[in-house]
């Protein structure tokens, strides 16, 4: 079964972005092996990972990058930065569904605690397990009016996420956690 690594830049461009793709792709590609490893380049940072704008890229995608200026993925820094100039009083409910979707990725998935000895060494079977409970999150309509109740919920299941990173895999109580987590964002479910 092939590994699938994802790839994406987000904020404002920087020196080296192409580099440290292409170093990312080499070191997979020479790791694992190309037949058995897909690099998915998901487009626009953290807006194309929520609005699935991904492809699935070979090793010709990589050469000649490294002269090349900005990122080959491309960036967005929305709907973040629109975020921090209009603050929440000028956003649409919408907006700020998807803003803290972007906060949840990253509280609940990019970092981990590195003082915690299951959350700082996570095995990749339940990275993959969690990652797709967490896709389900982050693609799915929810029932949510204003901004009070959207906090609200995001900051309960970013709680209860963080809870289930605190259990063993596979145990009864990680089981129990995911239940929980799951039977919560999903009584807020749209539709």
């Amino acid at each position: 079964m092939k590994k699938r690594v994802g790839i994406l830049t987000s904020g404002g461009d920087c020196p080296g972005l192409n580099a440290t793709i292409r170093g990312v792709a080499k070191a997979c590609y020479e790791m694992l092996g190309t037949d058995n490893v897909e690099i998915i380049g998901i487009a626009d940072g953290y807006y194309g990972l929520i609005h699935n704008m991904c492809r699935v890229m070979s090793p010709d995608d990589f050469s000649g990058i490294l002269t090349r200026g900005g990122t080959i993925l491309g960036t967005k820094r929305q709907p973040f930065k629109m975020m921090k100039v209009i603050g929440e009083e000028g956003t649409s409910a919408e907006d700020y569904i998807l803003y803290q979707k972007g906060e949840l990725l990253d509280a609940v998935y990019l970092q981990q605690n590195s003082f915690d000895p299951i959350d700082a060494a996570c095995d990749p079977d339940r990275q993959i397990h969690e990652f797709n409970v967490l896709y389900d999150v982050l693609t799915r309509d929810f029932a949510l009016s204003d901004k009070k109740e959207i906090r609200a919920f995001f900051n309960q299941v970013r709680q209860e996420f963080l809870d289930w990173h605190n259990t063993v895999f596979r145990t009864p109580e990680f089981e129990a956690q995911e239940k929980r987590l799951k039977d919560f964002y999903l009584s807020k479910a749209a539709g």
